[in-house]
């Protein structure tokens, strides 16, 4: 952990680089790190269901197909939690 001084240094030399070049402190961003389009996330889901649920009633009938496509949704929904949480900042101690 920083001490203030350290903490207060940090940030001058954080807005004298954003004030120099605007568009890389966007690109260098933690949130422009981590942003792809939604949709693609979406389809990447609906992907892997629709590959899941069919895999799964083939081998080892309709129960398996259900088990599959529940672990496939439970993955991609702790994936989306993961990178919607994760990048949360925690409250600078005060």
């Amino acid at each position: 952990m920083l001490d203030d001084v350290e903490q207060r240094r940090l940030s001058e030399i954080d807005a004298y680089l954003s004030a120099a070049d605007p568009g890389l402190a966007r690109t260098l961003s933690p949130r422009a790190a981590r942003r792809h389009p939604r949709w693609l996330t979406v389809l990447i889901a609906v992907l892997a269901l629709v590959v899941a649920v069919p895999v799964g009633a083939l081998v080892a009938g309709p129960p398996a197909a259900i088990a599959a496509g529940l672990l496939v949704a439970a993955v991609v929904s702790g994936c989306w939690l993961q990178a919607r949480l994760g990048s949360r900042q925690p409250p600078a101690d005060s």
